[in-house]
């Protein structure tokens, strides 16, 4: 509705003229109401439709943003765990080089229990992380499916379907005094 390229003082007057022109509120559960006023109904419905549409890039952009700190995060803790696994792995490897006969279990080995231990909890963190990455993925390849779900638009914005009340001045093509 504003141009990037006009004026701060104009951007401040439409800005204050947009918002004395909105209303919003709760109808019902979950239910968010918008009422646009303007000069003209064309006016109002131009306004109504933008801050829909305003509000559905935001919201898609949101939760793009949500998903990309959570690959991130998941990805970083993941090379962590990773790492963890792979420092324990090469620990056991080089203790059963030092120590076949524990690997067959003839002899009581604690140090190899440990070791061992460690791994299988190591691997399963890095299962759990690989995990999580695969259920974002899949969050991320539904998730404009689901906000399409979640914001349900109920009540298209129309413009009246019956005359507006027009003064006399108007009708004859007086300019309002």
């Amino acid at each position: 509705l504003i141009s990037e390229e006009a004026p701060q003082t104009s951007k401040e007057a439409a800005g204050s003229y947009y918002g004395q022109s909105l209303r919003f509120g709760a109808v019902g559960t979950n239910v968010l109401g918008i009422w646009a006023t303007g000069r003209t109904p064309q006016i109002a419905h131009v306004l109504a439709t933008a801050v829909i549409d305003e509000y559905q890039e935001r919201s898609g952009t949101e939760a793009e943003r949500e998903l990309g700190i959570l690959r991130e995060y998941y990805t970083g803790q993941l090379g962590a765990a990773s790492a963890t696994l792979d420092l324990r792995q090469a620990a056991l490897t080089a203790y059963l080089a030092e120590h076949p006969a524990a690997a067959t279990g003839t002899a009581s080995q604690p140090e190899y229990a440990r070791l061992s231990g460690e791994v299988a909890q190591q691997q399963s963190i890095v299962n759990g992380l690989n995990s999580s990455l695969q259920e974002l993925d899949l969050r991320a390849a539904s998730s404009l499916q689901g906000q399409q779900a979640v914001f349900n638009l109920v009540d298209q914005p129309s413009l009246p379907t019956a005359p507006q009340p027009q003064s006399r001045t108007t009708r004859l093509g007086y300019p309002l005094a």
